[in-house]
C-alpha cells in the first residue's frame, strides 16, 4: 500500500483488533522493524483490554488490541 505524496497524518487513531495477548505482543515487535514510531505499550486500559499504540513512518496513529469477552 502506498500513500498519496499529499497525504498529511492528522489525530484520528485506526484500530486493528488481535485474537490474543500473544498477537498483540508479536504484531508490536513487527510493528517496530520497518519504522514505527511512539510506541506506547503494551498497556491494559482495564482489567479486560490490553492494547499498543503507535505511529507509522507516515505519521498515521496506529492502535492494535485485544479485548476479553466479559
Amino acid at each position: 500500500m502506498t500513500e498519496s505524496p499529499e497525504h498529511v497524518a492528522n489525530e484520528c487513531r485506526i484500530a486493528f483488533w488481535a485474537d490474543s495477548i500473544r498477537e498483540i505482543d508479536w504484531l508490536a515487535a513487527i510493528a517496530v522493524r520497518p519504522g514505527a514510531r511512539n510506541v506506547e505499550g503494551r498497556v491494559h486500559e482495564d482489567p479486560l483490554c490490553y492494547a499498543v499504540f503507535f505511529e507509522d513512518p507516515g505519521g498515521n496513529r496506529l492502535e492494535i488490541c485485544y479485548r476479553q469477552r466479559s
